[in-house]
């Protein structure tokens, strides 16, 4: 009697420890997927301050070649929008909107980098 509640009382646990994992081993499945499949991660990095400074996505174009892809924001080290606007393979498209630190919009202004698409 003794060993069968044991037994069912690790059986108990086991069943917690599985199902209180199941949601980071998702995450991480997910994580694998992205990169492995897709070659898109999701990159954030900071200000000194903690604030964050730049958030978007990477795609993977080789072995430790990552390129700019798709929505991109950054921000001011007081925590306001600076920039947003889109990155195709690297390099920008599209129209891009630029913000002061008082969070004015500020006119835009062509950028050298800016690739646009045009009648050719």
């Amino acid at each position: 009697m003794v060993v069968a509640a044991q037994r069912s009382s690790r059986a108990g646990r086991a069943r917690r420890y599985l199902l209180a994992a199941l949601p980071l081993l998702a995450a991480v499945g997910f994580l694998c997927y992205l990169w492995l499949i897709s070659g898109v991660l999701p990159l954030r990095e900071h200000h000194a301050n903690g604030k964050i400074k730049t958030e978007g996505y990477v795609k993977r174009f080789g072995f430790g070649v990552y390129h700019r892809q798709g929505h991109w924001v950054t921000y001011h080290p007081n925590g306001g929008k600076a920039s947003e606007g889109f990155y195709e393979n690297g390099k920008k498209v599209g129209p891009w909107t630029y913000w002061d630190e008082d969070g004015r919009e500020l006119p835009a202004a062509p950028d050298k980098n800016l690739a646009v698409a045009g009648p050719e």
